[in-house]
């Protein structure tokens, strides 16, 4: 024999007030860039050598925790200082020069005797 269940509406209000929210409500967008940026620009002056490419890295990293960030900072400064390195990749890179090579009628001779010598040991292995 079926039973009926008659719910009022008390009873499930009641009961949805007992469940906690799944996930706390997030935080908007523009107040986690700003306090961001502002996490970002205390560990600028935390650490003056650090560019702020370096400081926006190590941020990242630690998953947006400024104390976490600022440890690894200062670890990473260390083991550079230790090694005989620059402090600053981003520095270093400065004084490294890019080899552009044109694109010539040279080097259009060159690729294209390249790609042939490449297709011919294709097809030789292919046959």
């Amino acid at each position: 024999q079926l039973q009926s269940h008659s719910f009022n509406s008390t009873n499930s209000a009641s009961t949805r007030a007992r469940i906690p929210p799944a996930v706390a409500p997030k935080q908007p967008a523009t107040d986690q860039k700003e306090e961001s940026s502002k996490s970002i620009e205390r560990l600028q002056k935390r650490h003056p050598n650090a560019t702020k490419a370096e400081c926006i890295r190590f941020f990242r990293c630690t998953k947006r925790d400024e104390k976490a960030a600022s440890v690894r900072i200062e670890e990473w400064h260390t083991w550079r200082s230790e090694n005989g390195l620059p402090l600053s990749i981003d520095e270093a890179a400065d004084g490294v020069k890019e080899k552009i090579i044109p694109y010539g009628h040279d080097y259009m001779k060159a690729d294209e005797k390249l790609w042939n010598e490449t297709a011919k040991m294709a097809i030789d292995i292919m046959s």
